[in-house]
C-alpha cells in the first residue's frame, strides 16, 4: 500500500521521516504531539532556518490521558516554539491528524495509546497520503475500488488497495457472537470510571501470626494522613481483626 496517493500507516516514525525531509513548508495538525516528533521538528528548524512551520494541537488534558500525545511532548513543544519564535496554536476537540509537507499531505487517524499500540503494518492502514499533483477525490475512489461515472478505469473491489475481502454474513455473525460473549463495557460508565481511575490505589497487606482472634492490625498512618510527619507521629491506628464469637472459615 505504500506510495503517493495511497492508504498507508502513519506513526511517530513516519511523521519524523516526513518532517526531516521537508524543505519549505510544514503544517502539523493533530490532537497532541510526542517528543520524537518535536525533536524531528527542532532538527529541521535548526538546519533549515527559513522553514515555514504551522503547529495546531488540542490542549485538553484528556488528550494526553488518552495517549493522543504525551505530556513530555507538549512540554518540549512549548519550549521549541519559544526558542524558534513560531506560533503554537490550539483547536479544542481536534481528533484528526494532518501533516502537510512540500510534496504530499498525510491525513491520518491519531492512535489513542491508552487503548491500542497502533499499527506498524500497511495491511492495517490509518492514513491516506495525497500527492500535490493528484486529484484527491479520484485517488480515494481508485484506492477504494469505488465505481465512478467520471472514471470507468477504477479497479474492481478485489483489486483495490483496501476492502478486498467481502464482509460475509458469516464474518459479521462471528463478530456479533464475540461481542455477545464478551460485551463492551457501557461507554458512559467507562468514561466515569476513568475520572476516578487516578484516585484508586491498591495496597497489599501481609498478615503474620496464627491467633487471629487476638490479632491487632496496625494501619500505616500515611494511608490516612499522607506524608505529613507531624500527624504521622501523633496518630496511632489499629484494627481488631476478630472480636468475640466471630470466626473465619477457610
Amino acid at each position: 500500500m505504500s506510495g503517493l496517493g495511497a492508504f498507508t500507516v502513519v506513526n511517530d516514525e513516519t511523521l519524523c521521516e516526513a518532517i526531516r525531509a521537508t524543505q519549505q513548508t510544514l503544517v502539523y495538525v493533530a490532537p497532541g504531539i510526542t517528543k520524537p516528533v518535536v525533536v524531528a521538528l527542532g532538527e529541521s528548524l535548526r538546519s533549515k532556518p527559513h522553514l515555514l512551520v504551522t503547529v495546531i494541537i488540542d490542549l485538553d488534558p484528556e488528550v494526553y490521558r488518552l495517549g493522543f500525545g504525551t505530556e513530555e511532548g507538549l512540554r518540549v513543544m512549548q519550549d521549541l516554539a519559544g526558542q524558534k519564535h513560531f506560533a503554537l496554536r490550539q483547536q479544542e476537540g481536534l481528533r484528526v491528524g494532518l501533516l502537510v509537507t512540500d510534496q504530499r499531505t498525510l491525513v491520518y487517524a491519531p492512535t489513542p495509546l491508552l487503548i491500542e499500540a497502533g499499527s506498524t503494518s500497511e495491511q492495517k492502514p490509518n492514513a491516506f497520503a495525497i500527492s500535490r499533483d493528484v486529484d484527491p477525490t479520484a485517488a480515494f475512489l481508485q484506492s477504494c475500488g469505488a465505481p465512478s461515472g467520471a472514471d470507468l478505469h477504477n479497479p474492481p473491489p478485489q483489486q483495490a488497495e483496501i476492502g478486498r475481502r467481502p464482509a460475509t454474513p458469516g464474518a459479521v455473525e462471528a463478530a456479533l457472537t464475540s461481542l455477545k460473549e464478551v460485551p463492551p463495557k457501557k461507554f458512559s460508565v467507562a468514561r466515569i470510571e476513568r475520572v476516578y481511575e487516578s484516585k484508586i490505589q491498591f495496597d497489599e497487606l501481609e498478615l503474620t501470626g496464627y491467633r487471629l482472634s487476638a490479632k491487632r492490625v496496625n494501619i500505616p498512618n500515611d494511608l490516612l494522613v499522607g506524608e505529613e510527619r507531624t500527624f504521622k507521629e501523633r496518630l496511632r491506628n489499629s484494627f481488631l481483626l476478630l472480636q468475640g464469637a466471630q470466626t473465619i472459615r477457610v
